[in-house]
C-alpha cells in the first residue's frame, strides 16, 4: 500500500482507524454475516487496543472484548516507551507521528481506553505476558470491569 497509506494513521488511533473496525463491523450486520449480538472484538498489541477501544467507544457494537498486550491508556504507554528507549529521538519521532507531540493533549486523554471504562458493558478478558508490564492489565481491569461482573484470577 505504500508510506502515503501508513502514514495516512498518523495521529489517527482511536479516530479515523477506530472508525474503519467499526464502519467494518456494521456492515458485516448490514449484511446479514454477523450476528449483531454474538460479536467480539479480538486483538493483540495494537489490535488489543483497539479491541478495548472498540468496548469503550462503541459499547453497544460488541458482546465482549479480548485484549492481548493491549494498550489501555495511551500517555502511559508514550511515558513508557521513551523511559525504556532513553528518550531517544527516533522512539519520540515515531510516537509523535502516531500521536502527537503533546503527551496530555485532549486528544491522547479521548482516544485512552481506561479513561472510558465507565463506558464498557460487555466482558473483556486482559491478558498480557511478562515482557508487558502487568501493571497496564491490573491498571485497565480496575477501572474497566462494571461492577456487576466478577473478577477471575
Amino acid at each position: 500500500m505504500g508510506i502515503k497509506f501508513e502514514d495516512a494513521g498518523n495521529g489517527q488511533w482511536g479516530l479515523k482507524m477506530q472508525d474503519d473496525i467499526t464502519d467494518g463491523v456494521k456492515k458485516l450486520i448490514a449484511d446479514g454475516i454477523a450476528d449483531p449480538k454474538r460479536i467480539c472484538i479480538v486483538g493483540a498489541s495494537y489490535g488489543g487496543y483497539a479491541a478495548l477501544a472498540g468496548a469503550t467507544f462503541t459499547p453497544d457494537l460488541y458482546a465482549c472484548a479480548v485484549s492481548f498486550a493491549g494498550v489501555s491508556d495511551t500517555a502511559s504507554l508514550i511515558h513508557y516507551e521513551l523511559s525504556e528507549n532513553d528518550n531517544d529521538a527516533a522512539t519520540r519521532s515515531y510516537l509523535e507521528a502516531l500521536h502527537g507531540s503533546d503527551r496530555d493533549s485532549d486528544q491522547i486523554r479521548a482516544t485512552s481506553p481506561v479513561r472510558h471504562a465507565d463506558q464498557v458493558k460487555c466482558p473483556i478478558l486482559l491478558l498480557h505476558a511478562r515482557t508487558i508490564p502487568p501493571s497496564r492489565s491490573r491498571k485497565a481491569r480496575r477501572k474497566s470491569l462494571p461492577s456487576n461482573l466478577p473478577a477471575r484470577r
